[in-house]
């Protein structure tokens, strides 16, 4: 994978903490999302396939990648309801992003 990027390149991950609080998730996938099968779909899969922190880094060090960087869902400051839809997201409580760099 990381040999794939070029010289300086970075790959970012985004995804969803399966030790996050579920009180939180249910909070994030709010009543609106429910309506919607092709989120609901969305989320379930990612539920089921989602790694903690801990994780990524032993993923990360078995592939033998070192440059990287992991923070709680900071890409977007937090709680915020500026979507189309006025959904919330609150990312730093269920996401993680990483950044690796080449």
């Amino acid at each position: 994978m990381i040999d794939k990027l070029n010289d300086d390149g970075v790959l970012y991950i985004r995804d969803l903490k399966r030790n996050a609080d579920w009180e939180t998730i249910l909070k994030r996938i709010d009543d609106k999302r429910w309506e919607t099968p092709s989120l609901v779909l969305d989320y379930i899969g990612a539920m089921a396939s989602m790694l903690t922190t801990e994780e990524l880094v032993q993923l990360l060090v078995r592939l033998g990648i070192t440059n990287y960087e992991i923070s709680d869902g900071d890409y977007r400051n937090g709680l915020i309801s500026s979507n189309p839809d006025n959904l919330i997201e609150f990312e730093k409580e269920t996401e993680y992003v990483a950044v690796i760099r080449k």
